[in-house]
């Protein structure tokens, strides 16, 4: 009988080899790729973790800047995973409760990460901590583990920084005084939080300590019945007590857990102040347990909206912050929680970061905020053009958006006060000079029916343009038809108002 090869001629034969061969290279290509892919995740790793070895409050700006070049140059997601490896080795220990100096320069990093680089890289840490909180605090944690003490002085840590709310600190409280999981430890993990940061949340928030006193007094009676826990229990209540009455003097070593000067004197080096504005939301424990976006509030719009509760059921703020919503006249929940993010942002930049998120639903509500907050300001404040340029720059959407709330308020310029007026010019032609919004957004103007204020108005972004530079002027006035009505009602106007124009000569 004749062999496979014998039935076939040479070149064939040379054909399969050939494909073989082919094969084999690409899976030897494929597997060097993997090499190299683990091989650079391994140095990566290394890099890291020799930074976080030398990390101290002295050289938390050489270090803050060596992870900004890790982030620069490989995936966010691949060195938030690598900075959390870190954390979890270095102070989440199961058998004894980190140094507060360590605790304290490891949340100082994170929380600097997250103001200079991405909201991202905090909510991730906080997600983390929290997720691994309600695992262990509901399945795997016995009295003696540690593991749970650590995580809740890293949150006291990054609460006293600023990088969390008082109300993220409530929630965590609520989850622990829950009464079909309330222990002994539970005891133990209310009194890390009440002796490191108790006083504070007093301070911050006086109705949510309320309740929390309230919740725990609840919880201890119950619970007093057990004699192991009796004395603690004991301490937790004249602890509370102490804070109810503002007495820091009758708690021993209170704080002496969380490295506070280390803490001040690293932001007043590194941000020029003592605490970081709150950078994340107001979220609930469970949104911060379910996602690392839960600082994106778009979502929660959506929950707000789907309800459809009073209009001070939908907003949670401060009590400043509801009697300036009503005095701007903001009476919708997105409006309200926009601007309430306004308050707490430091720079434009943040500032974006956070309305963007917010996603592109929201963009009408975004500028109108954005735009009636800027007229509203004592002076004019570049701030909110440099925010409205760069969401116009993002994305058509914003651009659009910038347009129409330009737009109304154009038409209600008869019913601005003079210096309103004098800051909506200014941030209107700067508006129009970068390209945000085209000079298209004056065909609102009612040209054969105009008031003082609107002529006021067009004299001056009319005669602003007119002195830019000529390229700049020509790029500006091509985007209407010179042929359109628009088109010629500005130059009627500017032969009866503005002699020595020259926009149209």
């Amino acid at each position: 009988m004749d062999s496979p090869e014998s039935l076939m001629d040479d070149g064939e034969i040379a054909d399969i080899f050939k494909e073989f061969e082919d094969g084999y290279e690409e899976d030897r290509m494929d597997d060097d790729e993997e090499q190299e892919k683990v091989q650079s995740g391994k140095s990566v790793q290394a890099k890291a973790r020799g930074l976080i070895n030398r990390l101290t409050a002295q050289s938390m700006s050489y270090v803050a800047s060596e992870f900004q070049k890790l982030y620069s140059a490989n995936s966010r997601s691949t060195i938030n995973g690598v900075l959390l490896g870190c954390i979890d080795s270095s102070l989440i220990s199961k058998t004894a409760v980190a140094k507060r100096k360590i605790v304290a320069e490891l949340m100082l990093l994170v929380s600097y990460l997250n103001h200079k680089i991405s909201q991202n890289i905090g909510a991730s840490l906080v997600h983390h901590l929290v997720a691994k909180f309600e695992q262990l605090y509901k399945y795997e944690s016995c009295d003696e583990d540690k593991r749970l003490d650590n995580i809740a002085l890293c949150l006291a840590n990054l609460y006293i920084i600023g990088l969390i709310s008082a109300n993220a600190i409530y929630e965590i409280t609520q989850r622990i005084c829950s009464p079909e999981d309330f222990r002994a430890k539970s005891v133990e993990l209310l009194l890390i939080l009440l002796k490191n940061i108790g006083f504070q949340l007093r301070k911050d928030n006086p109705a949510l300590m309320r309740q929390l006193i309230i919740s725990s007094n609840e919880q201890c009676k119950q619970f007093k019945q057990n004699k192991d826990v009796d004395s603690r229990i004991e301490f937790m209540l004249e602890t509370l007590g102490a804070i109810k009455n503002n007495n820091m003097s009758k708690i021993k070593n209170y704080g002496c857990d969380i490295d506070k000067p280390t803490i001040e004197s690293t932001l007043k080096s590194l941000t020029k102040r003592i605490r970081l504005p709150e950078a994340l939301s107001d979220a609930t424990y469970n949104d911060m347990l379910e996602s690392a976006n839960f600082h994106l509030l778009e979502r929660r719009f959506e929950r707000e909206e789907t309800t459809k509760p009073t209009s001070e059921q939908q907003f949670v703020g401060t009590k400043t912050e509801r009697k300036i919503c009503k005095a701007l006249g903001f009476n919708k929940p997105a409006e309200k929680i926009i601007f309430s993010a306004l308050l707490k942002v430091t720079d434009y930049a943040e500032a974006s970061n956070i309305l963007i998120g917010f996603g592109n639903k929201y963009c009408s509500d975004v500028m109108v905020v954005c735009l009636h907050v800027a007229i509203h300001e004592k002076k004019y404040n570049s701030f909110y053009y440099d925010l409205i340029n760069n969401l116009c720059k993002y994305h058509r959407k914003y651009k659009m958006a910038a347009k129409f709330a330009i737009q109304d308020k154009i038409r209600s310029l008869s019913d601005m006060p003079t210096k309103r007026v004098e800051i909506f010019k200014v941030l209107t032609f700067e508006l129009i000079k970068s390209d945000a919004i085209p000079i298209t957004v004056l065909k609102s103007v009612e040209w054969a029916n105009m008031n003082e204020s609107t002529r006021d108005y067009l004299i001056y972004l009319l005669k602003s343009i007119s002195k830019l530079p000529e390229a700049e002027c020509l790029k500006i006035m091509l985007k209407s038809d010179k042929r359109s009505s628009f088109a010629n009602a500005m130059r009627t106007f500017t032969k009866c108002f503005l002699e020595d124009c020259e926009l149209f000569h």
